[in-house]
């Protein structure tokens, strides 16, 4: 990757120049670089969050004022005033002048990610540990590979934190949200993941977890291998998964944790679709939506991920049924089209939040 076009694009955007081809242009090398492209997403966050919206022509002429300062800006060009900035086209301003706009970006990106994602801490086990976050917003996906060799693949709305060098005698991480791990087996190490209801210990295998805050019910589910569970709260009960079983752990959704004795514990058999020939709890990974004998509420919570939507049932006696369907690429509207056929419910969108209310 060419780094300096690189650095230049996200300084463009981050100063709301870029032009769409522009845009364009690092949308692709975003997808070519997935873990990139994640970073990125949480650093445009922190930026838009600590940047006060400020007037299109305040804006530009503080723009013009730091060009000035620097010695690269005409004594010609004055700021615009009260005229839109469209007056002054970026396009026509000198190209070197670029290349110091993504010098200066680099340098403010470099810092903001350097607090992010080396100075965060995390409470692993009692001890306060530098680590690693990797995060999806809602609405995408990614996959990292962990320094031990093991991979992830990254739900919507889901975050990892981990030690990067794993440098004890176990490899530890903390998930909140939903991921599927293939670890990579070391007989000295084991790998241990953390929810704020269950903790997972294995040495090398194949599995998904999914462990939402908002959510009642904390499931994993094993591909291959062999996994030990412990309930916090209730560390002396371990539980064993052998391939193709499921743990579900039911539990208030309010807190995210379970208390000693305040949970219900169900084991059952993975199923495999017959049309996908693959469990449906891993076909997220394939960018399939799948509704499994879900309420609506369970349903919209999905959505909501999936889609980067708010969501608000009107009926509270919509909330309960079962919904069973997997869709393959669809849109919202279509799969909330699909719901509204088989049931009775009715539905508006309006930018990006949805209504879905009894049908008359």
């Amino acid at each position: 990757m060419d780094q300096q076009r690189f650095w230049e694009l996200v300084s463009l955007k981050l100063s709301g120049e870029a032009a769409d081809e522009e845009l364009l242009e690092l949308d692709r090398l975003k997808q070519q670089y997935p873990e990139t492209a994640l970073k990125l997403d949480i650093i445009f966050g922190i930026w838009k969050e600590n940047s006060p919206p400020r007037e299109p022509a305040l804006s530009f002429s503080a723009h013009l004022a730091r060009l000035k300062q620097a010695e690269v800006l005409p004594e010609e060009i004055q700021p615009a005033g009260e005229q839109a900035p469209v007056m002054l086209p970026v396009a026509k301003i000198k190209k070197r002048w670029f290349y110091y706009l993504a010098a200066a970006g680099s340098v403010i990106i470099f810092f903001l990610g350097w607090i992010y994602f080396y100075n965060g801490t995390h409470h692993i086990e009692g001890k306060n540990k530098v680590a690693n976050i990797i995060a999806t917003q809602r609405g995408s996906r990614t996959t990292v590979q962990l320094s031990d060799g093991t991979k992830v693949w990254l739900n919507a709305d889901s975050k990892i934190y981990y030690d990067e060098a794993f440098k004890s005698n176990v490899r530890e991480v903390q998930l909140e949200g939903e991921a599927f791990f293939d670890v990579k087996k070391d007989s000295s190490r084991p790998f241990i993941i953390h929810t704020s209801v269950i903790d997972i210990k294995v040495l090398g295998t194949r599995f998904n977890v999914k462990s939402y805050k908002n959510e009642n019910e904390t499931e994993t589910a094993l591909i291959s291998g062999r996994v030990e569970i412990s309930i916090k709260g209730s560390p002396e009960k371990k539980i064993i998964l052998r391939p193709n079983e499921k743990l579900i752990v039911k539990h208030p959704a309010s807190s995210g944790t379970v208390e000693s004795g305040n949970a219900l514990l169900v084991v059952k058999a993975l199923r495999k679709n017959p049309v996908y020939k693959s469990n449906p709890e891993i076909l997220w990974m394939d960018n399939k939506l799948v509704f499994d004998g879900e309420t609506l509420e369970a349903v919209c919570k999905k959505l909501e991920r999936w889609y980067n939507v708010k969501i608000t049932i009107q009926d509270e006696s919509l909330k309960k049924g079962a919904y069973t369907a997997i869709f393959d690429g669809e849109t919202l509207e279509n799969v909330l089209t699909a719901l509204k056929i088989t049931d009775g419910i009715d539905f508006s969108i309006h930018n990006n939040e949805v209504l879905i209310f009894t049908k008359k």
